[in-house]
């Protein structure tokens, strides 16, 4: 099992290294897509067209993911087949789904191009599910790498054509465009790369194309069926409990506030698909292979601690720091058109956010790949309880709060996931661990409250002065940043812990 952390961990530092230059990339150009609209119209492209994708894309596919990922295809063939026919299913539920969600989300502002611009991203969405069954057998073989090559070559493809079809005046559509375009480059990857891969011995279960078919004979196991009725109620509440700030503030406020919690909802959310994505998937899956044997029941352990600390300290740099240089950063960014409204404000709350986010999407991970039947079930009952009091707080704030609303009903809603996972977590862990291993050291808290209450006053005095204050405010910000990493090495075990897990990839 030792090879198996080896190579995932080898594969999830692909992915975080390219996730980084893709979406540093796809950043760039889009902050200068959001220069080029009206804020009118990227509210509906940051929250409606953002809601039709995740809505086919996350409500078809994740719960089938989470279950494929929890079979073992390498015991018989029966079982390759089976998984790669429940992979199918996700076409089959994305086309009805989509049908049934463009009805819903109607186009009352009369913005040109509009309904348009959805058919194509319901083509695109369509065109993506139909590569689950690769994704799905690419997952299984722990092929993080390759997987990150097609998506970067896809995002990248996104970014720069809807910058392109923005510049030659297609407007919003251009957003829709760009969706197809991102399938396309997906699909010729994954199927075009498993092309090339089966012609060599031994490098895929599959030894023709053929094989990722479904197949009326092999049907569907009954221990998967089960695993994926329980974790498609949890991919709906789940769906609810992420996005439904979006859809009660598409009901409810008008297209400036959209642009306004879409424009902090996404710069607020890269280092979610920087850093903490990549590693809540490959968690997930060495998760699910380690505890398949009882005897690597304490490396699951000590990989999940590392990895839980290592997120709270990613998280507590955003909290401590982010909130004094919101300003800043979106007056760089995106010049006083944005930064003059309440949106560093409402960036500065989302720091916070980012702290909870981190710490959920890898507990929650642990639970999904370790967790049986029934304590899925009670799981998912938990997460409805979750998802009444959420929504329940959503509704009691967002007309007195707004957006500042809807950010503190996302930290509510974390916290209380948080609790949730770190109750199964602390029953499965019991004597394997102490907390302390899961928290920074007192050193390092200690840090980032010096470096966060020292940047506060700086932000107080310089940020937003002059050219010369503000690049002051700056330096103040990198030298507390660097101290506090400075910090952060003394705690010998943690950051040997962290080289076991990221760094011993270099010898496999």
């Amino acid at each position: 099992m030792a090879d198996v952390v080896r190579k995932a961990t080898s594969g999830v530092s692909y992915l975080i290294g390219l996730q980084v230059v893709t979406r540093a990339t796809s950043f760039v150009l889009n902050v200068l897509v959001a220069r080029m609209m009206i804020p009118e119209h990227f509210g509906v492209t940051a929250v409606q067209f953002h809601l039709v994708l995740t809505a086919v894309l996350y409500l078809s596919r994740e719960g089938l993911r989470r279950a494929c990922v929890r079979s073992d295809i390498s015991s018989s063939s029966y079982s390759l087949a089976s998984t790669i026919n429940m992979s199918w299913l996700g076409l089959a539920v994305g086309c009805p789904l989509f049908f049934v969600i463009s009805r819903l989300f109607t186009d009352s502002n009369n913005i040109p191009g509009r309904d348009f611009s959805v058919l194509l991203i319901g083509a695109a969405a369509i065109l993506e599910l139909a590569t689950e069954p690769v994704f799905v057998l690419w997952q299984q073989s722990l092929m993080f790498g390759e997987r990150a090559f097609v998506e970067m070559a896809a995002v990248i493809t996104r970014a720069l054509s809807t910058h392109l079809f923005l510049m030659f005046g297609f407007g919003i559509q251009s957003f829709g465009f760009a969706q197809l375009f991102h399938s396309i480059v997906l699909a010729i990857g994954y199927f075009g790369y498993t092309f090339v891969l089966i012609r060599k011995p031994n490098a895929l279960p599959i030894h023709s194309m053929k094989e990722l078919l479904p197949k009326r004979s092999a049907g569907f196991e009954s221990t998967q069926s089960k695993l994926l009725l329980e974790f498609e109620i949890q991919t709906f509440w789940k769906f609810l409990l992420a996005e439904g700030e979006k859809m009660v503030l598409m009901m409810t406020k008008g297209l400036g506030d959209q642009a306004s919690f879409g424009l902090v909802t996404n710069l607020g959310s890269i280092v979610a698909r920087f850093i903490f994505q990549p590693v809540e998937e490959m968690s997930n899956t060495v998760f699910t292979k380690l505890t398949q044997n009882n005897n690597d029941r304490s490396v699951a352990v000590t990989l999940l601690a590392t990895l839980v600390k290592l997120n709270v300290i990613i998280g507590l740099f955003f909290t401590c720091f982010g909130p004094n240089f919101s300003f800043t950063l979106l007056h760089i960014l995106y010049t006083s058109t944005w930064s003059t409204t309440d949106a560093p404000s409402l960036l500065s709350f989302y720091c916070v956010y980012v702290l909870l986010m981190a710490v959920n999407g890898i507990t929650e991970a642990f639970v999904h790949g370790v967790a049986s039947t029934s304590q899925l079930r009670t799981f998912n009952k938990l997460l409805v309880v979750c998802s009444i009091i959420y929504l329940a707080v959503i509704l009691l704030v967002v007309d007195r709060w707004g957006s500042f609303g809807l950010v503190f009903a996302n930290c509510v809603n974390m916290s209380m996931r948080i609790a949730q996972s770190s109750y199964f977590i602390s029953d499965f862990v019991k004597n394997a661990a102490k907390l302390s291993s899961f928290l920074p050291n007192i050193p390092t808290c200690i840090a980032f409250v010096v470096s966060g209450a020292v940047t506060r006053v700086s932000s107080s005095f310089l940020e937003r002065g002059t050219l010369v204050q503000t690049a002051c405010h700056v330096l103040v910000g990198a030298v507390c940043c660097v101290l506090t990493i400075v910090v952060i090495s003394f705690d010998r075990e943690f950051v040997r812990a962290s080289r076991d897990v990221f760094r011993k990839s270099k010898s496999s």
